[in-house]
């Protein structure tokens, strides 16, 4: 008896093989199931003989994920089958998981000024990621831009005017990954006049006036 696939993915007939590629937003909820169900009118049952910790095959072959989501990589489970009139046979899953891409939200920029430039924070934003994400700065202006693996940008200090721009990378726990990029626009403060505004003088004394 040949085990084949269900049309999920390709089969092998000469190796009675079944692989499956998906990303790991695909793990959430996944299911696949071994074939044939039946053979010559009697039901096949399905026994794994080199198990794997990620995956679970009934006795029916319903193949299931043990948790999720699943990070990238290979995962191989095989057995045996056989049906009610002794025919038999062996049977291989591999599935496939790899990254999906995380994609940067906003904020992609921001302004501020040089006296706000000192202090200046905001956290990055990303969707489309399967647990925590890190961030790391491969481009642009890393020396005043600064980003922690949390995904927060600060400044190496107060900034003359103008624009700055850094990017990098993310990746989280489960391998999918993205990039990122940052502008911060750094504008003028206003230079306020303290201390005297006005003053009095005598006619005599305004020929030697001096403010203080």
């Amino acid at each position: 008896m040949a085990v084949h696939v269900d049309g999920h993915g390709q089969s092998d007939r000469s190796g009675d093989s079944h692989r499956d590629t998906i990303t790991v937003d695909q793990t959430v909820g996944f299911t696949d199931q071994l074939a044939p169900a039946t053979h010559d009118a009697s039901a096949v049952v399905f026994t794994t003989t080199s198990s794997n910790p990620s995956l679970n095959v009934s006795a029916g072959g319903a193949i299931t994920l043990v948790s999720s989501p699943l990070g990238v990589g290979h995962y191989t489970v095989s057995g045996t089958d056989a049906d009610g009139f002794g025919d038999a046979g062996t049977w291989t899953y591999t599935l496939t998981v790899t990254a999906s891409l995380i994609t940067q939200a906003k904020p992609t920029s921001d302004t501020t000024t040089v006296d706000g430039s000192g202090a200046y924070t905001t956290p990055l934003a990303v969707t489309g990621n399967n647990g925590t994400v890190s961030y790391t700065a491969t481009g642009g202006d890393t020396t005043h831009l600064l980003i922690s693996s949390q995904g927060v940008v600060t400044t190496s200090g107060m900034l003359v005017v103008g624009n700055y721009t850094f990017s990098g990378t993310d990746s989280d726990v489960n391998g999918d990954a993205g990039t990122w990029t940052f502008t911060l626009s750094v504008s003028p403060s206003a230079i306020t006049q303290i201390g005297l505004v006005t003053d009095t003088s005598t006619v005599d004394g305004s020929s030697t006036y001096r403010a203080s």
